[in-house]
Formats: structure tokens, sequence, C-alpha cells
């Protein structure tokens, strides 16, 4: 089944054209720049890393051909528009494919490369006939892998005024608030929407931004207790998204290095860190002792060495870790160079919870309430350090309404469904 999103053109803040020169997952570079939606772009060669089509970025002219195409055109995103690619250097952002629809008309030749028919996954960018935007992502292995012409009728039924199919096959896939699909591919450019925030955060932007870094995950998931109750990966992902949602209830931007069970190797997280010119770093772990089930027990701190901000970082939240009870292991602050923590730019910190290898640490650590104590002792050491004062207020919930413009109840109400999961409450309003 396919994923969908329909956005507001009012609720637009900005699209974007990633160029994925350093060949980051798309979960990565979702979580290093913020957007709120990602999918995969144009067509590209996968041998040249390079798209195939008309392709303009931020105002540069990536790649151009002799041929003439419908695609869409923006400068900044709200203003996203059809526009032909010989008139592409009229706007700073353009990019085509196989044009499906024109002014709700469908288009009844498709141009297309044999290579790119039959019945695989699609990805689509559509502007709906109330002017928002439509993006569409169905799996390679999932229901719903059409033919371009069967794609063309769905997008129509959608209600898409003018459409064009992107790349699709292995590449497709997206992370929307509503739904994702994934892939192991990594794509050469990307499409990410953010969209407009107003009062969605009741406290100021304190201008700081903090990198959560939730250690291992994907391949990467063999760290476990000895009875398999507890794995670390899991761990990790669940305390950091925890953290995060503290975090920037108090105004402070987080970005994660990852956000879903993925793969990321330790130079790229610290990649994301530095390209988002993070003010400090923070790896999530648990630790373990060789052979079997042991007596050391605690959480303790790592930084690459003794002294300045990163440990002034580490102090702050083991001060606070100890005022809220939570036991500590040996000299609590440790020294060691770990590549996450020497090819940071920013202060970098290392935790360990506690340790996988010892029963009381294991039930703790698999124990919801505790989880949320450690993320809120953790969050408030971090506020601590930047002295931003902590508000009680920043842990309520907000309400999200979904306009379901494609009068699909069922896919609005999967992404109620979603948003719920996360703790957000949303309703559906129709228009």
């Amino acid at each position: 089944m396919a994923t969908i999103a329909v956005i507001p053109r009012e609720k637009i803040d900005r699209i974007q054209l990633f160029v994925n020169n350093e060949r980051m997952t798309l979960s990565a570079i979702r979580s290093a720049t913020g957007a709120d939606y990602a999918i995969n772009g144009t067509l590209y060669d996968m041998a040249r890393w390079m798209p195939v089509m008309h392709y303009r970025v931020d105002g540069q002219t990536m790649v151009s051909d002799p041929y003439n195409y419908y695609g869409f055109g923006w400068d900044t995103g709200a203003d996203i528009r059809v526009v032909e690619s010989k008139d592409k250097s009229s706007v700073r952002n353009y990019i085509c494919g196989v044009e499906l629809i024109r002014d709700g008309n469908l288009c009844h030749t498709l141009y297309y490369d044999s290579a790119l028919g039959g019945v695989r996954g699609r990805t689509a960018i559509a502007l709906t006939k109330s002017g928002g935007l439509m993006l569409y992502c169905v799996g390679d292995g999932e229901v719903g892998r059409c033919t371009p012409e069967e794609l063309r009728g769905e997008l129509l039924a959608l209600g898409a005024q003018s459409a064009v199919m992107l790349d699709g096959g292995l590449s497709s896939q997206c992370i929307f608030p509503n739904g994702r699909v994934d892939s192991s591919r990594v794509v050469e450019n990307v499409i990410l929407v953010y969209t407009k925030r107003e009062g969605e955060k009741p406290m100021a932007d304190t201008k700081y931004t903090v990198c959560l870094d939730p250690g291992h995950g994907g391949k990467d998931n063999s760290n476990q207790s000895p009875d398999g109750s507890y794995h670390e990966h899991e761990f990790s992902l669940d305390l950091g998204k925890r953290i995060k949602k503290l975090l920037e209830a108090q105004g402070i931007k987080v970005i994660m290095t990852r956000d879903s069970d993925t793969f990321i190797d330790l130079r790229p997280r610290c990649a994301i860190s530095n390209g988002a010119k993070a003010d400090m770093f923070l790896s999530v772990h648990s630790n373990a002792v060789a052979g079997g089930w042991n007596t050391p027990s605690g959480l303790c701190a790592y930084t690459y060495a003794v002294g300045g901000e990163r440990d002034r970082i580490a102090t702050a939240i083991l001060v606070r870790m100890m005022e809220g009870g939570i036991k500590l292991f040996g000299q609590k602050l440790y020294h060691q160079g770990f590549s996450v923590l020497k090819y940071t730019d920013c202060p970098a910190v290392l935790i360990e919870y506690g340790f996988h290898t010892n029963r009381e640490d294991v039930a703790l650590l698999k124990d919801a309430s505790y989880r949320d104590k450690l993320a809120l002792l953790t969050a408030k050491g971090i506020c601590d350090y930047f002295n931003v004062p902590w508000r009680e207020e920043g842990d309520k919930k907000y309400t999200v309404e979904i306009t379901s413009e494609i009068r699909s109840k069922t896919i609005a109400q999967t992404a109620v469904e979603k948003l719920k999961e996360i703790g957000i409450a949303a309703v559906i309003k129709e228009v």
C-alpha cells in the first residue's frame, strides 16, 4: 500500500533538493536536516552518481539536456508550480521526471525508458486541485506497486492536478509523519519538505542544537543481555527519542543520527553532527562485561580527554543523575578515544546508562518508567549546561490537524494512529 502525504500549501515553510554527496541513508539525511518529510527524488545514474534529467538546486543548474520537459519549480517552496525545463533558470529549484498529469488531464502518451516500465515501486510528486503538495511512495516489495500508467490513474483519482513520476523500484523510499517506506539503496538526491511551526512550541527557541546519537542499530544489533531479553540498539533509540521530546519542549533543537533501526557507521554519525553545527553531541549506550552475567553496575560517562566543555557537559548530567538517585559506576567520568568523541567538532559525551550484563541493571533498563527518569535527568542536565531554565509545561502534548484533501479516511486515520503512537493527539479535519 502506498504511503501518501498531502501538505497544504500554506503549511509549507520550504522545500529543499538535497544532493547526497556523502551517500547518506534517507534516515540520516532527515535526522541531520530536521525535515518533516523526506522522499527520494529524480532519476540518477548510479555509476556517475548524478541525475540524468533537468535538475536545478538553489540557483545552480546541476544537469541540463536538449529536451524540454514539464516539471516542478520553486524559489522557496510554498511557491511550487509547474515549470517547463526550458524556463528552469527562472526558479532557484527545479526537478522533473516522467510527466503523468497536466492541468487536470491525463498525459495519454508517457515517455520513459523501457527499464522504467512494468510493475515496480513508484515515487511521485504532485500538486492537488486545491493547490496542496502531494508526495507518493510505494516500495518495490509492497502491495500497490504499479506500472507508470496505473500510477497516473491512481494519482488522478487521489485529486492530483499535475503530477510527475520520479525515480522508482528499489530507489523508492520516504519518511513522513504518517508512515515510511524503507529501502536498502542509498539515492543521489532527495526532496525535503519543512512545515511551518506556528503554535507548536510554547517556549522561544533557545538557539541551541543538540545531536543525539542512539548507539548501534540495523545490522549492528548483537549487544544484548545474556538471557536475550534486552537489546542495546533498542534501548538507545528509545531513550534517545524520549530525551529528544523533552529537549524540544524546552525550545532546544534536536537532531538524531538515527531515528529508526538503521545502521549508521561511526564517522557518518560525526558528519551528521558537524553538518548541523550542533552545540553538543550525546551518544547513548549501555555497558557490558564479557563472560555472561557480572557484578559491575551503574551509569558512567565518557569524554575524549580531560577538561574543557565536554567534561562540563558530562558533569552537569552526572550531577542530575546523582540527585535523582541513579547508581553510578566507578569513578563516574572516564576518558577514551572513541570515534564519535574524537571526530565531532562540538563537545561530545558518551553515556553508558547501565550494564546489560548485570541482572539488576537490565531489569531497570527494560522498565519504561526508569527510561523516563533517565531521559528527564539527562535533559535537565543538558539544560543546566546551557543555562536554560527548566519549565514543567515542557512535556505537554499538542493537537495536530490532518487535512484529508484526498478524501481518504483510511489514509488519514492511519496518520492519526501513527501520531498517537508517539504521544501526539490528532484529529481529522475534512475540507
